[in-house]
């Protein structure tokens, strides 16, 4: 439980420019990084990318090394997953079971297993309708938590 609350003060805390760096940080993950690398890829001052490039540090998520900071920790966003080196929205995830469904359905209207109807049509064009709204709001989302525009 207070590992639970520990997570969850570790997202709180990484919020704006930290959580941008964060991000930065997760898609360099193998490399080390210095603060004037992450202040002009973020378009932020060297030493706002220091102030909390020292506040990740203290929480363990990132440790100095001699040519930079490395990530050491990841933590868990809300509605988000890391696959990798990428946060992935949980709707985007979730939107490729519909797509699955779809595809499953058609393939099987097309081999002649399932009959080729209005109903199997409408399945088909329900789970397409599913997928790309849940595909689309997801990536909203994720637009938003990497301050690109929406």
């Amino acid at each position: 439980m207070a590992e639970q609350s520990s997570k969850r003060s570790d997202e709180e805390k990484l919020s704006g420019t930290a959580l941008r760096i964060y991000l930065y940080l997760l898609s360099r993950r193998s490399d080390a990084v210095g603060p004037r690398e992450i202040a002009r890829a973020l378009g932020i001052s060297p030493s706002l990318a220091y102030y909390h490039l020292r506040k990740m540090e203290e929480m363990g998520i990132v440790k100095r090394c001699s040519d930079g900071y490395r990530l050491v920790r990841t933590i868990d966003l809300d509605g988000f997953v890391t696959l990798g080196t990428k946060v992935v929205p949980h709707l985007v995830v979730y939107s490729m079971f519909f797509l699955g469904v779809a595809v499953a359905h058609t393939l099987t209207m097309l081999l002649g297993i399932a009959p080729l109807n209005l109903e199997g049509l409408m399945l088909v064009a329900t789970n397409l309708g599913a997928f790309g709204i849940m595909f689309f709001e997801g990536m909203k989302i994720r637009r938003k938590l990497f301050g690109e525009r929406v």
